[in-house]
């Protein structure tokens, strides 16, 4: 099979690994198309150069002495390199230089006298940019030679796919599965060859590898599994119904010899609020026990493929810069100018903030979906990323840090109580930036998470969202988004009670979070933050069995002191008082809204 082609398209000449051949007795209904993605536009990041740096030393035989310092560079890990003296490179003879120069002058990247561009050199990439600036607004110069990366599709990308694997198997022992025992109720069973594809209730009798697909649902409404398509779907899917994200997956998946994929839309009985709640509770469990999830990170909807190349962020310009060395030798450079850009950093979905270019990021379901799954492979525009227990890969290798996931299993696998509190509500954080589809699924769509917390503290009680052993320091969040003209959080219907962050749809974060109030715990911390509140009681009961999901009515009783006080704009004008001192601060509102409207 030729590496994921569609029926729609033209086959890509270079070939994949071979598909499984059919079975003796099996029926065969014609080949699956797989999809070969037209890719003509260059991503922006992830270019990279044809020959190394070794190789051009012998064209490029006049170069100063800071230009085959970075050709050294180049070769080892990236290095952040030094400032650019632009009266230093104009006066150059180094040819290197000039093609900086050339480069810079062009692109009009330095847009004043105080702007100080710098050269970033990274493993077969290089780029300019300017000091200190974080805002997006000044371009990113890149050079590269031909060719342009392969594109997500291509034989090239599947074997950097499989290295990845092969490597996470062979060195990552916690990117194991959790539990090599557990099957999801259903699974997308591809068949050993190239049959109909069809929905199978595993009911414990298969054991075997599958893959998870992380995706937008968007406006339009994905092929679903209903009570009336069930035994339909338990016969055969057509080719012609699955839209193009789900091929996409499904052909990814074939490529990497994996037989069964799961995915929501298909595996859930999208209409039996029965199966949707019985499910829902397990979905921690299908991501983490996962083979690979493929997250379809720039598709907004199942219908635009995983290849989406609609997304705003891309090259605004391109020039090629030639010219002949010294010993007679032509070179060529491509340069590109594309907008600042992040990579994925510890602070997780914050460097995704992008919501057009990276929509699934912005989704909060996809969030444990990313953060359970043992490996996560970010396809899309500009480029795959690579994100297990242990690391975070990209094809430019100018990822290094940290991710969230990454943090959040190592406060897992050992780490004291203080800091776990922290990492939860570091979690919270992030969630409560993301969207939801449905508002009631806020805690749903958290389960797995907090199952993961639960299990790490069995001691304290899950109260939506929120934990009773640092109940005091949870319940002390506040609504980030200030101006009302832009964010409103109040929700159609009752979700949690006040107290939990659950309870809006807001921004929230956490002030105080650093610090503790537990008796012996870090006390250099603990001595820093002293609750005057005694919680007398707290209480959640859920809606379902699951007891990390939603909740239907809560309560919490606390004794402790109270201070009248008078409020004005939002502020705490006067505060009565021990001794009638006043006190002036800042009083934080749940929602803004209501203190323009007298509530």
């Amino acid at each position: 099979m030729d590496a994921l082609s569609s029926g729609d398209c033209k086959t890509n000449s270079c070939s994949s690994p071979p598909a499984p051949q059919p079975q003796p007795n099996s029926t065969n209904k014609g080949p699956v198309p797989a999809r070969v993605s037209e890719l003509n536009a260059v991503r922006a990041l992830g270019e990279s150069v044809s020959q190394d740096w070794a190789t051009r030393q012998n064209l490029c035989r006049n170069l100063c002495s800071k230009c085959l310092a970075y050709q050294d560079a180049a070769v080892d890990n990236r290095s952040h390199l030094h400032l650019i003296n632009l009266e230093q490179l104009q006066m150059s003879d180094c040819e290197f230089c000039d093609v900086l120069c050339r480069a810079i002058h062009w692109s009009g990247i330095v847009r004043d006298s105080g702007d100080v561009p710098y050269l970033w050199v990274g493993k077969g990439s290089l780029e300019i940019a300017i000091q200190g600036c974080s805002d997006g607004l000044s371009p990113v110069v890149q050079l590269c030679c031909e060719p342009e990366l392969p594109s997500p599709g291509s034989p090239e990308t599947i074997r950097q796919i499989f290295e990845w694997i092969s490597h996470c198997k062979q060195t990552h022992s916690l990117c194991d599965v959790q539990d090599p025992n557990f099957m999801p109720t259903r699974l997308i069973d591809l068949g050993p060859s190239n049959d109909a594809i069809r929905l199978i209730e595993t009911d414990s009798k298969i054991q075997a590898s599958y893959v998870c697909l992380s995706h937008c649902w968007g406006g339009k409404t994905p092929l679903t599994t209903k009570v009336d398509n069930l035994q339909m779907h338990l016969q055969s899917i057509g080719w012609h119904e699955i839209p193009q994200t789900f091929r996409d997956a499904i052909c990814y998946t074939r490529l990497l010899r994996i037989r069964y994929i799961w995915i929501d839309s298909l595996c859930i009985i999208q209409d039996s609020p029965d199966d949707w709640s019985t499910e829902s509770k397990m979905m921690g469990q299908v991501y983490s026990n996962a083979y690979l999830t493929l997250g379809a990170v720039t598709a907004p909807d199942s219908s635009t493929g995983m290849f989406n190349m609609s997304s705003s962020f891309g090259l605004h310009s391109k020039r090629k810069i030639t010219g002949i060395t010294i010993a007679g030798f032509p070179y060529l450079y491509n340069v590109y100018k594309r907008p600042n850009h992040d990579h994925l950093h510890p602070a997780g979905w914050r460097s995704y903030d992008d919501r057009e270019s990276f929509p699934l990021l912005g989704r909060a379901w996809a969030f444990q979906e990313r953060i359970m799954s043992p490996r996560f492979l970010h396809i899309g525009h500009p480029e795959l990323r690579w994100e297990c227990k242990e690391t975070v890969l990209c094809e430019c290798g100018d990822i290094d840090q940290l991710s969230i996931k990454m943090t959040w299993v190592n406060v897992l696998e050992s780490s004291s109580a203080f800091q776990l509190e922290k990492a939860r509500r570091d979690l919270v954080e992030a969630y409560s930036r993301l969207s939801l589809t449905y508002e009631g699924d806020k805690l749903p769509a958290f389960s797995g998470l907090a199952k993961q917390a639960c299990r790490a503290s069995p001691s304290s009680e899950y109260l939506a969202g929120l934990f009773r052993g640092s109940l005091i320091v949870d319940m002390l969040w506040m609504n980030r988004r200030r101006d009302t003209n832009l964010y409103r959080c109040d929700l159609k219907h009752w979700r949690a009670p006040t107290w939990s962050w659950a309870s809006l749809d807001a921004f929230v974060v956490f002030p105080l979070s650093s610090y503790s109030h537990i008796d012996g715990e870090e006390p250099e911390r603990s001595s820093l933050l002293k609750a005057y509140i005694e919680i007398i009681e707290a209480k959640c009961t859920t809606s379902t069995s699951d007891p990390t999901g939603s909740v239907s009515d809560g309560f919490i009783i606390l004794r402790g002191p109270v201070f009248d006080c008078s409020i004005r704009d939002g502020k705490l004008c006067r505060v009565s008082a021990h001794q009638d001192i006043p006190v002036d601060g800042e009083l934080y509102l749940d929602r803004p809204e209501h203190a323009l409207q007298g509530q």
